[in-house]
C-alpha cells in the first residue's frame, strides 16, 4: 500500500479535501474528472477499504466547519475558494446519500448561486409592438410566442 508523501500533512484542509473528493470518487464515477495531485495519495485513497457515504457526508461537514473555524494556514481568498468547493462536495454528497435536496436548495449548495425563475430574470415584459401578429410570429406556436395568442 502506498503512503502519503511525507510532505503532505493528512490534517491539512486542502489534503482533507483531496481525499474526500477521490474517496466520493469510489461511490460515483466521474465525480472526479480530473486528478493531478500527489500520486501517492490517490493510491492509498484507491487502496483503501470503501468509505461509506454517510461517513463521508459528515467528513465534509466537518472540513465545512474546520474551514469556517480558520483552520489550516490558508490565505483568506483560498480559504473561501476551499470552503466552496467542500460545501459543493458535501452538498453532492449528501444527495449521493439519499438525501433528498430540493432543485434550488441543491443549486444554492453547489455552486453558491440561488437560482429564480428565468422568466422573471430573463424574459423580456411584452411591449405593444411584441404582442401584435406579423410574420414572423405568426409561425411561432402560440404557447411559445412573446406576447402570447396572435392578434388579428
Amino acid at each position: 500500500m502506498a503512503d502519503v508523501a511525507p510532505e503532505l500533512d493528512r490534517d491539512d484542509p486542502v489534503v482533507r479535501y483531496l481525499e474526500l473528493g477521490l474517496r466520493g470518487g469510489r461511490h460515483l464515477d466521474g465525480m472526479v474528472d480530473a486528478y493531478y495531485g500527489p500520486a501517492a495519495l490517490a493510491d492509498r485513497v484507491a487502496d483503501e477499504p470503501l468509505r461509506p457515504l454517510d461517513a463521508l457526508v459528515g467528513d465534509a461537514r466537518g472540513l465545512v466547519g474546520d474551514l469556517d473555524r480558520g483552520d489550516g494556514d490558508l490565505d483568506p481568498v483560498r480559504r473561501r475558494w476551499l470552503r466552496a468547493q467542500a460545501a459543493g462536495l458535501h452538498a453532492a454528497l449528501r444527495k449521493l446519500a439519499g438525501e433528498s435536496l430540493g432543485f434550488v436548495d441543491e443549486v444554492e449548495q453547489c455552486y453558491g448561486v440561488r437560482p429564480t425563475s428565468w422568466r422573471t430574470t430573463c424574459s423580456p415584459r411584452p411591449t405593444a409592438a411584441s404582442t401584435r401578429s406579423s410574420p414572423a410570429t405568426d409561425r411561432w406556436p402560440t404557447a411559445t410566442r412573446p406576447g402570447g395568442p396572435a392578434t388579428s
